[in-house]
């Protein structure tokens, strides 16, 4: 079976390549910048894998939230229904 494992994979490797040539030339705030963007794309199954097992903190410092479903809909309709 096919996956998107290996496409992220490959996303991530692209991303730390361009963190390497801009560490390379001295930028080192682009280096940072896409050294960490590139985190998410080469660690994606451990961080899910952690998610699973009950350790919720490296989804939710890569920005996912693990509410309710319930929760969502009601602050997304509270959002949308108060007014400003």
């Amino acid at each position: 079976m096919l996956t998107l494992e290996p496409v992220y994979l490959l996303i991530g490797a692209f991303l730390l390549f361009a963190a390497a040539l801009d560490f390379r030339s001295r930028r080192l705030a682009m280096a940072a910048f896409w050294a960490i963007l590139s985190l998410p794309f080469l660690a994606g199954e451990a961080i899910l894998a952690a998610a699973r097992h009950g350790t919720h903190w490296p989804a939710q410092a890569m920005g996912a939230t693990w509410e309710p479903a319930s929760w969502r809909c009601r602050s997304f309709l509270r959002a949308v229904i108060e007014p400003r």
